[in-house]
C-alpha cells in the first residue's frame, strides 16, 4: 500500500506541479477602473486508509491564494499540517466516514477584489468489496509455472480499480548460479478480476531448478475521482485541481515455491 499510495500522488503532485507552472484559473476582477487577472485555488489531494485499514486519512494541498484558506470535507475543518513552496498542506489523519457515503470539500478563501471564493468538490469514498478466494489466515502459495488470478467483489462509488502488487523471488538455475526476479503490478483497469499467465512471473521458468527464497503482496484500491493521465478537474467553482478518494481491500500474502 505504501508504494501505491505514492505513486498515485506522485502522479498527481507532478501534474499539479505542471499545471501550476503552465496555467492556473483565473476570472478577471476590475480594481480602480483596471483589468486585472485573479488566479483561482488550485486543489490536490486524496482521501483513504491508512496501512493499517484502521483510519481514513486526508490530505490536502491549497495553492494560488492570496489569503490562507480554509478546508472543510463534509462541514469539519481540516487542520493545516504545514507549509511548503507550492502551497499550504491539510492534514487528518482520523477521519470519521463510512464506507458508501458522500464527500463534500469545500475550499474557501478571500480573493484580491475581497469577495469570497469557493472551490467544491464531490465525491463517494468506494463502498467495501473483498478479495474472493485468497486465504484469509496464512499465507496463500504461488508455485512456479502457477498463473496468477485474482478476482475481487465490486465496491460502489468507484470509478475503476488499482491493482498493487509484487512478486519477488531468488531462483538457482541449471548452472547452480542464482539471479533475483522482481514484478510490480501498478495499474488501473475497469474490471473486477486480473490474469497474468505463468510466463509473466516466471520468464525464465524453464532455468529454475530451486526456488531459495520468494513471496508476494497484491491489494486492489477502488477509486473515485481523477487519478490517471489525461482526466479533467474535478474542482468546480472558484477553482481547479484533482481530488480523489480510494478505499482498498485487504492485503494477500504468498510463498513461491518450486
Amino acid at each position: 500500500m505504501y508504494g501505491l499510495t505514492h505513486r498515485l500522488a506522485k502522479k498527481i503532485f507532478i501534474s499539479a506541479i505542471l499545471i501550476i507552472l503552465l496555467s492556473c484559473g483565473r476570472d478577471e476582477t476590475i480594481i480602480n477602473n483596471t483589468i486585472v487577472e485573479e488566479p483561482n485555488a488550485y486543489v490536490i489531494g486524496e482521501i483513504g486508509p491508512r496501512y493499517d485499514h484502521y483510519n481514513v486519512v486526508i490530505s490536502i494541498m491549497v495553492t494560488n491564494t492570496f489569503t490562507i484558506p480554509e478546508v472543510l470535507v463534509n462541514d469539519t475543518p481540516i487542520d493545516i499540517y504545514g507549509y511548503a513552496d507550492l502551497g499550504i498542506r491539510y492534514y487528518e489523519n482520523d477521519f470519521v466516514i463510512d464506507e458508501g457515503d458522500s464527500l463534500e470539500l469545500v475550499v474557501s478563501y478571500a480573493k484580491q477584489d475581497g469577495a469570497e471564493g469557493f472551490a467544491r468538490a464531490g465525491l463517494i469514498y468506494p463502498g467495501p468489496f473483498e478479495l474472493i478466494g485468497f486465504n484469509e489466515d496464512a499465507f496463500d502459495t504461488i508455485y512456479v509455472g502457477d498463473d496468477f488470478n485474482a478476482n475481487w467483489t465490486s465496491s460502489e462509488g468507484s470509478d475503476r480499480y488499482v491493482l498493487d502488487g509484487w512478486f519477488s523471488y531468488l531462483y538457482q538455475d541449471t548452472l547452480g548460479q542464482s539471479h533475483g526476479v522482481n514484478y510490480y503490478i501498478d495499474t488501473t483497469i475497469l474490471d473486477t478480476s486480473l490474469f497474468l499467465p505463468a510466463s509473466t512471473i516466471f520468464p525464465n521458468e524453464a532455468d529454475i531448478t530451486d526456488i531459495l527464497t520468494g513471496g508476494a503482496e497484491f491489494s486492489v484500491y477502488g477509486v473515485s475521482g481523477p487519478v490517471n493521465p489525461g482526466e479533467n478537474s474535478n474542482i468546480s467553482g472558484d477553482g481547479s485541481g484533482f481530488v480523489y478518494a480510494r478505499n482498498r481491500t485487504r492485503l494477500v500474502d504468498f510463498e513461491i515455491l518450486d
